[in-house]
């Protein structure tokens, strides 16, 4: 199935639009492309296959510019255009917050693992983002919320989270086992800065619902915990389908397409003691806080999709 001239062009979604990795053996585990995320070592099981198999030492560019072009070739025969010098990165939004903070507190359990982060990303180039990633790692990564609370903020639980009570319950217990959630003991133990967002349900598209953390909530004002993040921060310029059609076209017909999504990704990226607390929700009595980011953060995709 493979053979010594082909290289590999691998895309991985982020939600409803594409991000982009070339990968080669010869220089696995990542040459970046239009967009590169910094998460690559979480791609590695995936491609390790790929990664054993040998290939010719060229180094592939990827037109950056200009539209598709029917009249390019797509022929396994047409080597890629080797480069001697280092493809540029595209980054894919501008950061203007620090993604981490040195701290002294506690770390949640199951956070990442530096060690295994520097030693999976020994041969990527960019030593920015290895620093960064082994940041979060240690440290949690900071949600970049600007607005000041000097006292516990607890807003009314959504109706439909009524709905189906016995399926919020059970989903906040299996996330907590997973010490996804901080689980205060009292009122009095609260954070000054602990804002509980109301939890909902919602409907998916096989009829059957989930629990939110409606972290926009209220939607008038300024109370909400987006609210309190610059809209800024959350912007991100995704590669385009015209970008992954030239990658096709420049690796030949015979490269591999790849469709891999990962679960609950945001679920695995440590939340900063610092901000835990305002990432909180009020259930049945019991107040918790997240200690793993949200879906619904305007900051947290950044987490998947950054690149310097």
């Amino acid at each position: 199935m493979h053979t010594r001239e082909q290289w590999s062009v691998i895309f991985f979604p982020q939600g409803p639009v594409w991000t982009l990795a070339l990968f080669t053996p010869a220089i696995f585990p990542i040459r970046p492309a239009a967009c590169m995320t910094p998460m690559f070592p979480l791609y590695y099981n995936i491609c390790k296959l790929i990664a054993q198999l040998p290939v010719p030492q060229v180094i592939p560019t990827l037109p950056t510019q200009g539209l598709f072009n029917p009249s390019r070739p797509c022929d396994s025969s047409i080597p890629p255009q080797a480069s001697t010098q280092p493809e540029p990165i595209h980054s894919n939004t501008n950061i203007h917050y620090p993604l981490f903070t040195p701290h002294q507190l506690p770390m949640p359990l199951g956070q990442w693992k530096p060690k295994g982060w520097e030693r999976l990303a020994a041969r990527y180039p960019l030593e920015k983002v290895i620093a960064t990633i082994c940041g979060i790692c240690k440290f949690g990564a900071r949600i970049s919320y600007e607005s000041i609370r000097e006292k516990p903020t607890i807003h009314p639980n959504l109706s439909t989270a009524d709905t189906d009570t016995h399926l919020v319950t059970s989903d906040i217990a299996a996330e907590t086992s997973m010490n996804r959630f901080l689980v205060y003991p009292n009122e009095e133990s609260l954070p000054a800065h602990f804002t509980a967002s109301p939890p909902g349900l919602v409907d998916k598209a096989d009829g059957s619902k989930r629990r939110t953390h409606h972290l926009s909530y209220p939607a008038i004002g300024s109370d909400s915990i987006n609210a309190g993040i610059p809209e800024h921060y959350g912007t991100i310029s995704y590669s385009g389908i015209h970008d992954a059609i030239l990658a096709v076209q420049d690796m030949g017909r015979n490269c591999i397409l790849v469709k891999r999504d990962f679960e609950s990704a945001f679920r695995h990226i440590p939340v900063s003691p610092l901000d835990s607390a305002l990432l909180g929700f009020k259930w049945q009595g019991i107040h918790y806080s997240e200690c793993f980011l949200p879906f619904g953060l305007r900051t947290a995709h950044i987490y998947l999709t950054w690149s310097p």
